[in-house]
């Protein structure tokens, strides 16, 4: 019948695709490397990124750097691009302040994404940079409690920053955004000191 005919054809063909499995996936990982690639070449080429320098020398430096992500959210305005330099000699750490909505956690994550997209291969959305191989990078980002788990806001932000102290080296780059903000005033500002000064000592480049 009909029916028999069609799964009879169906049979020989998954055989002869079970026979090239192999075959097939290495070819399916090679196209998605080109794809990847082909990707790369058009976002650098369309929105203007740079060829970044890679070196073992520990240093970041970032000039006219901006946010992949929100540069292109922000199409009726341009957006304002910021330098970066951190290195673990004298420019170990860079505290931002400034008033709300003033783009300080927007800086913060522009200078995390810069350094991935860098050692993914990729070219970066700035005018030059020069990033130094990065082992790890640690965030400590957002407040917010887990009530599932039966953690307060600031047990959480105690357990991520001890992590960080704990496996953090002098390869890593750390993001921490308002450490401290779960519990009061004094309380937080001790913790985010002491926190500094340990990272200071581990001479881990960081953004506060």
């Amino acid at each position: 019948s009909l029916i028999m005919q069609n799964i009879s054809i169906f049979c020989i063909i998954r055989e002869k695709i079970v026979r090239e499995t192999l075959k097939i996936l290495e070819t399916a990982k090679k196209i998605a490397y080109i794809d990847v690639l082909a990707c790369f070449a058009e976002v650098a080429e369309k929105y203007d990124y740079c060829r970044p320098k890679i070196n073992n020398e520990g240093k970041i430096v970032i000039k006219e750097g901006r946010h992949p992500v929100v540069e292109q959210l922000r199409l009726s305005e341009k957006f304002i691009p910021n330098d970066c330099y951190l290195d673990t000699d004298n420019e170990q750490i860079l505290m931002i302040t400034g008033p709300n909505m003033a783009g300080k956690s927007t800086y913060l994550r522009q200078i995390a994404l810069i350094c991935i997209i860098a050692q993914m291969g990729c070219f970066v959305p700035a005018k030059s940079a020069t990033i130094g191989v990065i082992d790890q990078i640690f965030t400590r980002i957002g407040a917010s409690d887990d009530l599932a788990r039966k953690l307060s806001t600031f047990m959480i932000e105690m357990t991520e920053t001890a992590k960080i102290l704990n496996f953090v080296t002098k390869k890593s780059l750390v993001i921490i955004d308002e450490l401290g903000r779960g519990t009061s005033t004094s309380d937080g500002q001790s913790i985010a000191l002491a926190t500094l000064e340990k990272l200071h000592e581990l001479k881990a480049k960081t953004l506060l």
